[in-house]
């Protein structure tokens, strides 16, 4: 295995609008959370909810569990997007195929797990079908499908050693879920 690809990618492309649409499909299954922003709005729920994204609209796409995330973007509408899968299965099945040993064999010096708080002004809450709609402290607003004792999101961030000085730095993140910040859960 060459140490430049990135093993944590499942699969990519492009993809026209509808395409993505079936591409989105497949990714939602229950326990998905869509993140689906557009030149009108910032959607985001579960499953169920995908029908309201409006493809012509949209710029930038991630569905996401816990493992995995399918992320499409582009920069103006008209335009085809490009899209990755992230697979934390697939980094693991190809460090184990491609034969690596120590350091470069551990699926963990390729991931790094972190929190960052969520923008939420606390004396606002509003429930809205399976979200919640949420003021930012600058007065903005957003839905998530968070509960009320939700206030970070959790990302995954993916890391790149560049040869020959073997320097890591991070290339590529995905959304894993959202927690409670102070316990990370």
């Amino acid at each position: 295995m060459e140490r430049n690809r990135d093993p944590w990618i499942k699969d990519c492309g492009t993809a026209t609008e509808d395409e993505l649409r079936a591409l989105a499909i497949e990714a939602l299954q229950p326990g998905t959370i869509f993140l689906a922003l557009q030149t009108d709005a910032m959607l985001c729920g579960k499953a169920e909810a995908f029908s309201k994204a409006t493809p012509d609209r949209l710029l930038e796409l991630r569905v996401f569990d816990e493992t995995r995330e399918l992320w499409a973007h582009r920069s103006a509408t008209g335009r085809e997007f490009a899209w990755r899968i992230a697979d934390d299965a697939a980094l693991e099945e190809t460090l184990a195929a491609g034969g690596e040993t120590g350091f470069f064999a551990n699926p963990e010096n390729y991931r790094m797990e972190i929190t960052q708080y969520l923008d939420i002004d606390g004396t606002y809450k509003l429930p809205i079908e399976s979200n919640r709609k949420l003021r930012t402290t600058g007065s903005g607003y957003y839905e998530l499908p968070i509960t009320d004792d939700d206030a970070a999101v959790r990302l995954v961030q993916y890391i790149r050693y560049d040869e020959p000085a073997c320097a890591a730095r991070v290339v590529d993140f995905r959304i894993k879920g959202f927690c409670r910040g102070e316990d990370k859960q």
